[in-house]
């Protein structure tokens, strides 16, 4: 019997390597060549990585130590599904099929994990999840999850394409200092480009030692923006946000730091300067965004307090969330 026209896996497995480091190399080169930005690389990455398995959506999942996971970039079909409690709940439940691909190999599977209990999953009808856990300096700082909505679409030979994938991610990510910040050190918050939660952590002990203010924001309403309109329009109007509230503060003296979800923190240095820089910051975010032709109109509730009056930055910090909230419950009082 001729076996002439055969393929090896040897074969099969080159041809794998060299199809998606090639088509990783393109998508490096348009990305420099057209100015594009790190989240322009990732998505068509994990676009064509989507491609080569036929899956039916992905999601890219933020995983730093010792601070919350957060979704960065995401398929379509979870355009209007709350990732951020998505994520939220993920990270609490510790889910077995995220927490088992942290510990152990490159990639894992599951068959139906919808039937699972420990399974955090916003779309329901997932016949199989496929994860592909990435590294940087031996630490796992995310996850793609790759979901199939219909079983007969999955095959054995997608878990090597992912295999390599997620290695050749890895090198790709390198390339770009931007993302690497972002996903590996998690100096900045991957959404609005201000400082991140876990910067926060790593800061507020020696800002409190340094004196001055700290401003403690939360959004109001801001669900129903994310309702109305989609998370696309929710996060653009994030990110929108978090420049005014950047160019609203000195730079290199005061800071802010996206504390998660529509909350903020604005560190200011000079005390004095609080009553003016809040006008600041009040007029900047209710100012009115148009994004696609929609009118966004977002109001705030905060609260202040100097930190030479507290013991400790802990202290201080309840001090400051009691008081945002206190405001925001007055808003509501006075809206009924």
């Amino acid at each position: 019997m001729d076996n002439t026209n055969k393929t090896s896996p040897q074969d099969v497995e080159r041809n794998y390597i060299h199809l998606i480091k090639s088509c990783f190399y393109d998508i490096l080169m348009d990305a420099f060549e057209n100015g594009e930005d790190e989240s322009y690389l990732l998505r068509s990455a994990i676009n064509t990585v989507c491609n080569l398995m036929q899956a039916d959506a992905w999601s890219f999942l933020l995983t730093p130590e010792n601070s919350p996971w957060t979704f960065y970039l995401w398929h379509p079909v979870y355009d209007k599904v709350d990732l951020v409690s998505v994520a939220s709940e993920i990270y609490e439940k510790r889910s077995e099929n995220i927490t088992s691909l942290i510990s152990g190999r490159r990639i894992s599977y599951l068959m139906y994990p919808e039937r699972r209990s420990d399974w955090a999953e916003p779309i329901l009808g997932t016949k199989v999840w496929v994860g592909i856990k990435i590294t940087y300096n031996e630490k796992v700082v995310s996850v793609i999850n790759i979901d199939y909505f219909e079983r007969k679409k999955f095959l054995k030979k997608y878990l090597r394409i992912a295999q390599i994938a997620g290695s050749e991610l890895e090198r790709l990510l390198r390339y770009f200092t931007g993302i690497t910040k972002i996903v590996a050190e998690g100096t900045f918050d991957a959404l609005t480009g201000l400082y991140s939660r876990a910067k926060w952590e790593k800061d507020k002990e020696e800002l409190f030692n340094a004196g001055g203010a700290i401003v403690f924001i939360d959004l109001d309403d801001f669900k129903e923006v994310n309702d109305n309109f989609g998370h696309v329009i929710g996060d653009e109007t994030l990110r929108i946000i978090g420049k005014r509230l950047n160019n609203c503060v000195k730079q290199n003296m005061d800071k802010v730091y996206r504390y998660g979800g529509d909350e903020f923190i604005v560190y200011l240095k000079r005390c004095e300067d609080c009553a003016l820089v809040i006008e600041r910051l009040k007029k900047a975010i209710e100012n009115p965004i148009t994004l696609d032709g929609l009118p966004i109109r977002v109001t705030m509730s905060y609260g202040v307090v100097k930190l030479h009056d507290f013991q400790n930055i802990d202290e201080a910090f309840r001090s400051v969330d009691f008081m945002m909230y206190e405001s925001k419950k007055k808003k509501r009082n006075e809206n009924l």
